[in-house]
């Protein structure tokens, strides 16, 4: 069953030493032709568990030029602590599934936002006719209808794929709230796409770098999210911009780099897996900027359409 497992597993005896490690473990732990068991925090935490009698959880660990999840509990007989388990996995892996899980959120926020316009909607006409206020419900349903036409209406009819539509208003939504503008280019035209993984991956990025782009400007009294989606020849091609800080010139070549980060301890994950995501589909994701000015990033991705937009 352990050889099964995704997760590393380590286990030690009273006196320290190591009696149980599974494959998953000795890929990470053991190092070079002769498989040396190399020092790792890990090691250590199995150590520290094991003389405090403690567990020790969610502990973030490098070994081999990785950084680890790990946690580590006391083994009991009778009470006594006789030894030691770690369980531990690459935290790149923790951090890809919690990125497709918010890009399955970002469907799912989609259809919601779609469903609640439409109901709140239904619910003003039904409680105009109710109230037999008839000259108020043509006003009402004249102006739905002129707004509809105007945005919801507008991204329908250029972006076919009723998740990619939902999402980018919901976004449109979010960036309102937050004070701060995104505009879908009037030449945006993007067909339908019956493969799920690329629309999936499409949210997924598009997602992590509106809300960059959001987190970025969060100390500006204003600010604008240009978006561009063009599709040709079975390929989507996008452009996400904002009138942010920009980058630093000295940061520009390593913000893909796993565990970069300017904000702080915990991140610099998104940009590195939103890249890694693209890169297993064949695409690609660039960024030019310009301290104080602007920062814009590059999208391209297979895009399995069967038709051309209208």
């Amino acid at each position: 069953m352990l050889h099964a497992l995704k997760e590393g597993v380590v286990a030690v005896d009273a006196h320290g030493e190591v009696n149980l490690i599974n494959p998953a473990a000795e890929e990470i732990l053991f190092s070079g032709p002769d498989k040396t068991l190399v020092h790792s925090p890990l090691l250590d935490d199995l150590q520290t568990v094991l003389q405090s009698g403690e567990p020790m959880f969610d502990r973030e660990l490098g070994c081999n030029g990785l950084l680890l999840i790990g946690n580590t509990v006391p083994i009991r007989s009778q009470g006594a602590v006789v030894g030691a388990i770690c369980t531990f996995r690459d935290k790149t892996e923790v951090s890809q599934l919690l990125q497709r899980l918010d890009g399955m959120m970002s469907y799912v926020d989609a259809l919601r936002t779609t469903s609640h316009e439409f109901m709140n909607k239904l619910h003003v006409i039904l409680g105009l006719l109710n109230m037999k206020s008839y000259g108020k419900l043509e006003e009402y349903v004249l102006q739905t209808a002129h707004r509809y036409q105007a945005d919801i209406g507008d991204i329908q009819h250029r972006i076919k794929s009723p998740v990619v539509a939902g999402f980018l208003i919901s976004k449109i939504q979010r960036a309102t709230e937050c004070g701060f503008t995104l505009t879908l280019a009037e030449e945006s035209l993007v067909p339908d796409c019956p493969n799920e993984k690329q629309v999936t991956v499409l949210v997924t990025v598009l997602g992590n770098l509106i809300e960059n782009a959001l987190d970025a400007m969060s100390g500006q009294a204003e600010g604008e999210i240009g978006l561009l989606l063009h599709y040709q020849d079975g390929w989507l091609s996008g452009e996400v911009s904002d009138d942010g800080p920009g980058i630093p010139e000295n940061n520009i070549d390593a913000i893909f780099n796993k565990g970069f980060s300017t904000k702080g301890e915990n991140r610099g994950v998104g940009l590195f897996l939103a890249n890694q995501q693209l890169r297993e589909l064949g695409g690609t994701l660039a960024v030019e900027s310009e301290p104080g000015v602007f920062t814009q990033f590059f999208v391209h991705l297979p895009w399995d359409s069967k038709r051309k937009p209208a």
